[in-house]
């Protein structure tokens, strides 16, 4: 129940009454209905003077208190009434209530003097809002008594610090409110430290050398210039064009105007200066040489010095480029006698000597070698095509005999002999492959049996070799020969089946016995210290080859054995 200071009471629920109230504090009746005759409320005594003196004089001393600000022309002074002071003393401690104890004045302040009734209160545009709390702030202030903000002048640069969110002056170093350090990019410290390019003065602009007697004159230092002949007259003049700021190209103004001066002084001087004549010592200006600028070449730009190169020197360079354009000459040539399967092991053997020797400095056996294999590949190149050649005509003319048309063929071989005897060889294999081509529908089957019959001669040489009885075979190939020469191709190839058929029928079992022998003999040469591994590999590809049944190939390598075989034991 709330306390009354009055008599009355509430008249539903006894509840006593303030002075002055229109309801009850306790049921909420409405007590105009009642005609209650409601005592006003009584004024409030006006606080004791005591703490008006102490706060009036506290608002006095902190308005009076020296700062740096610009001087603010004063305000008239006004008497205050006892609601201004008191107004002044709920701001004022609302402040120091949430300053804390920190911003307490020492007590010292509360013992002064009387207090006077007039004191000077800022006007209402000498107040402002704190942008960060609110709270009304003198306008001259440098912070916030409340939230210790810190304001800064118009005009100048200020920033957020990241931490606090405090206004910060754009020089300082550290944060006043949280003490933060502020630390500069690195781009913008690399910016600030690196220096700036002087200019040199071009060479354009250095004076020609005049045609006047060379005398003996001493030149004093460029630090020490001396006074020229105007400065001395008219010391007066010399000082206002001191003062005046030159621009960056006063330099080359200047030097123009001294050069028109020493040209009209040198075409006003009556005689020139004998040789023999006593030059008396002073200011020569006209005389005096211009130093030339100098131009600071950076090192990275200076050419490097050249080498001075002896005879033998040339004569190695230009023999490598020599062999390096021999060996690029060389490449196509081994690629071109790849593709149309010639023999090219001596040429590749005698380019790995000639590198071997490259690398050894030893250049001139190195193009001996390159030379060397260059005209054993040519060599080979051309024995090809000369075989090509008979070949073609040879199948041209049988083409003909079987009433085929032939005249292009015949074109091409022309081209191709063309190209054979001009040195341009890839040509020629190309018209080789067109002569193929148009020839293949009509001597198909004449190519056919010819390789068959060629691979039956190599058949019955090896096995020969093998000391076996080859004499029904031979037979069979000279009939097969017979109809080939008549063209009767279906004869020719039955022949030559039959024949390979009675030969690959004796052949496994003498090869048995000949893997058999060879490997006796691979034991006796460890015996005797003999290095075999080159044979045992090569028996290897044989028994292999036998295994498979391809009886040709397998004879081939075994002939090879033999023979590496002879030449080591």
């Amino acid at each position: 129940m709330p306390d009354s200071s009055g008599d009355k009471l509430c008249p539903i629920c006894d509840s006593p009454l303030q002075p002055g109230s229109k309801k009850c504090g306790f049921c909420g009746t409405d007590l105009s209905i009642f005609d209650m005759d409601v005592e006003e409320p009584v004024q409030p005594m006006p606080s004791a003077s005591a703490p008006k003196k102490s706060i009036d004089t506290m608002v006095r001393e902190i308005l009076s208190a020296p700062r740096n600000e610009p001087e603010v022309p004063e305000t008239p002074k006004t008497e205050v009434s006892d609601e201004s002071a008191a107004t002044a003393a709920s701001l004022f401690s609302q402040s120091l209530s949430d300053t804390g104890p920190e911003t307490e004045e020492p007590a010292a302040v509360e013992e002064e003097a009387t207090p006077k009734t007039q004191v000077t209160e800022p006007a209402q545009e000498d107040q402002f809002a704190c942008p960060e709390c609110d709270a009304r702030v003198s306008i001259t202030a440098s912070s916030c008594s409340n939230c210790g903000v810190i304001f800064s002048d118009e005009g100048t640069e200020v920033f957020q610090c990241p931490a606090c969110n405090t206004l910060v002056n754009i020089a300082a170093k550290t944060c006043p409110g949280c003490g933060a350090m502020f630390v500069e990019s690195e781009e913008e410290a690399a910016a600030s430290v690196e220096p700036q390019q002087e200019l040199e003065p071009p060479i354009a602009e250095v004076p020609a050398v005049s045609e006047t007697p060379i005398v003996n004159v001493e030149v004093e230092p460029e630090d020490a210039e001396e006074p020229s002949f105007d400065e001395e007259e008219a010391p007066e003049k010399a000082a206002p064009k001191e003062k005046k700021t030159r621009s960056p190209f006063g330099w080359l103004k200047k030097r123009k105007k001294d050069d028109a001066q020493e040209e009209a002084e040198l075409e006003q001087e009556p005689e020139p200066l004998d040789k023999h004549d006593h030059v008396e010592a002073g200011p020569l200006r006209h005389l005096k040489e211009e130093p030339q600028p100098r131009i600071h070449e950076p090192e990275s730009t200076r050419p490097a010095p050249v080498p001075k190169t002896t005879p033998m020197n040339v004569d190695l360079k230009d023999k490598g480029k020599e062999l390096a354009r021999m060996v690029a000459e060389m490449k196509p040539l081994l690629s071109l006698a790849m593709q149309n399967e010639i023999e090219i092991s001596e040429s590749k053997q005698l380019i790995d000597d000639a590198a071997i020797a490259g690398r050894e400095r030893q250049l001139e056996k190195a193009l001996e070698l390159v030379n060397t294999a260059r005209a054993s590949l040519v060599d080979s190149i051309d024995e090809r095509l000369a075989e090509t050649l008979d070949q073609l005509r040879e199948e041209a003319q049988v083409a003909e005999e079987l009433g085929g048309e032939v005249s292009r063929s015949k074109t091409y071989i022309s081209e191709m002999e063309k190209a054979k005897s001009s040195g341009d060889v890839e040509a020629a294999f190309i018209y080789s492959d067109k002569v193929s081509n148009e020839l293949l529908p009509i001597t198909g089957r004449y190519n056919e049996a010819k390789k068959k019959l060629k691979s039956l001669k190599s058949l019955l040489s090896d096995c020969e070799m093998l000391i076996l009885d080859t004499r029904e075979a031979r037979a069979s190939f000279v009939e097969a020969n017979k109809a080939f020469d008549s063209r009767d191709f279906d004869k020719a190839e039955m022949l030559i089946t039959q024949t390979n058929e009675r030969l690959n029928a004796a052949i496994p079992e003498r090869l048995t016995e000949e893997i058999k022998n060879a490997r006796h003999l691979l034991v006796d040469a460890k015996i005797r210290n003999v290095n075999i591994t080159p044979m045992l590999t090569i028996l290897k590809s044989v028994t292999n080859l036998t295994k498979s049944k391809d009886y040709s190939q397998a004879l081939r390598e075994l002939r090879e054995f033999k023979e590496m075989s002879k030449k080591t034991m």
